[in-house]
């Protein structure tokens, strides 16, 4: 129990990408504390997690719905060239397919311009163009044109770009 609470709470900092630092200033709790909580070394009080989740726009239901499983999420390197449409498969966590969920994009004009994301449903990204880092659960990949990820609900995920020509695209199912 105590490891899950310190996963929780370290993927959700990760996610916001916040120094244990800053969450412990916006917080009003010593840097220690969240130090000791993400390594599992101590259980906090419900009162203390509450005024540590004050520190993001999460409530405490939230937070125990963040998945704790080491696959949360399924990548899938494309390889494409300029003639062949891009296309991705959405996989559950347990790798699972899922044969009707098949999404194929012939064009560059789905870009998002959103960083985080904590979707309720399965979820699907696709990197339409150029490159991007995606951060989750203790993972931090690069991902190119034609690759796609298949993301668990609940999951806490980052994007950044690498490139100014990035554009993805992102299904709930």
């Amino acid at each position: 129990m105590l490891e899950a609470i310190g996963l929780r709470l370290r993927s959700l900092r990760i996610f916001h990408g916040v120094s244990q630092r800053e969450l412990a200033k916006r917080s009003g709790v010593p840097n220690s504390a969240i130090s000791v909580i993400e390594q599992g070394s101590v259980s906090p009080s419900v009162s203390s997690l509450e005024r540590v989740l004050n520190g993001f726009p999460i409530s405490l239901a939230s937070f125990f719905s963040i998945p704790i499983a080491k696959q949360s999420h399924h990548i899938r390197r494309g390889h494409t060239n300029d003639n062949e449409p891009l296309f991705a498969k959405l996989i559950d966590s347990g790798d699972v397919a899922y044969p009707d969920c098949e999404v194929h994009f012939y064009s560059s004009t789905n870009a998002s311009s959103s960083k985080n994301h904590l979707n309720r449903y399965n979820s699907l990204l696709l990197i339409i163009s150029g490159a991007v880092t995606f951060f989750s659960i203790d993972t931090e990949q690069v991902l190119n044109q034609g690759d796609s990820v298949s993301i668990s609900p609940f999951v806490p995920y980052r994007l950044e770009s690498i490139d100014p020509q990035a554009t993805w695209s992102i299904t709930t199912v």
